[in-house]
Order: C-alpha cells, then sequence, then structure tokens
C-alpha cells in the first residue's frame, strides 16, 4: 500500500521506499491475515558501565544516551523495522508497540 501521511509521520522518509503491508485474512490465518508470530524485541545488555550509572541513580538520558552508544535499539524501532520489511503491517506494530513520531534526528 501506499505509504500515507501517518506512515510518514510514524516510521519516516524510509516508509516512501518500502513496500508496507496490510493485513488480507483468508480461511487459513482464520481471517486474521496473519500466520505464525513475530517477536518484538528490546534487550538491554547491562555492562558494567551502565551498572554504574544505575548504581549512581543517574537520570534516564544518561541511561538512554549510554545504551545507544552500546548498540540499544528500542522497542519502537525493532517494531518500525519488521514494519519497514514487510514481516508486519503498520497497524500491527501500532497494536502491539507505542510508535512516537519518528524524529530526523534518528536517521
Amino acid at each position: 500500500i501506499a505509504a500515507d501521511a501517518r506512515a510518514r509521520r510514524l516510521l519516516g522518509p524510509e516508509c516512501e521506499r518500502a513496500a508496507l503491508h496490510q493485513a488480507v485474512g483468508c480461511p487459513r490465518c482464520a481471517h486474521s491475515g496473519y500466520r505464525g508470530r513475530q517477536a518484538v524485541l528490546e534487550i538491554l545488555p547491562i555492562d558494567a558501565e551502565l551498572d554504574a550509572l544505575i548504581g549512581q541513580g543517574a537520570p534516564l538520558d544518561a541511561l538512554r544516551r549510554h545504551a545507544q552508544l552500546q548498540g540499544f535499539s528500542p522497542l519502537a524501532d525493532a517494531a518500525r523495522a519488521l514494519a519497514l520489511s514487510g514481516r508486519t503491517s503498520l497497524d500491527e506494530a501500532l497494536r502491539v508497540v507505542d510508535l512516537p513520531p519518528h524524529r530526523a534526528d534518528e536517521d
């Protein structure tokens, strides 16, 4: 389906190049449009530095900044990637994850 304003706002400019999918049901999938399950994961490894920051009561911004420098990817980013890759629809990603609007500094 074509990227609409909502998709552009939530997924960013990359949605223009992606083939977004919409679930279409059939008897095999009980008319849900989906078969099987797809995990949307957010994994935060706790290294020594992050452990120390947590122990010091560092603000959330400092924890988030350290995690991102270590390669952490938030749950919303994982859901965006699944929608952009066609593994799920934007509607399904929105159903299970609160997708904040895409920020230009995320590109």
